[in-house]
């Protein structure tokens, strides 16, 4: 009786430790996707940055260009502006 009930808890441990090893191999499977899914949003994270990062720099590329044409308008505006004065007053 005791060799029947010797057996029986051997197979429990048995099956017991190969349950455990199925757990640690999925737990190890699993820590290995979520460390590829990190990584690949890290890397996403990163590309998205640099992408506003170029966004930005473009804007303020065109509002720098925009503020030249502005202030070459406005200079060409107050030229106009004293030629006619000059006709006007002057007639």
């Amino acid at each position: 009786m005791l060799n029947t009930a010797e057996n029986k808890e051997c197979e429990e441990n048995i099956d017991l430790g190969f349950n455990t090893l199925q757990v640690l191999e999925q737990l190890e499977k699993e820590a290995q996707e979520l460390n590829g899914e990190k990584m690949n949003l890290l890397d996403m994270q990163e590309n998205l940055w640099l992408k506003i990062s170029a966004e930005i720099e473009n804007r303020r590329k065109k509002n720098e260009k925009l503020r030249m044409e502005v202030e070459e308008l406005r200079e060409k505006c107050n030229e106009l502006t004293r030629a006619v004065n000059t006709w006007t007053t002057g007639q």
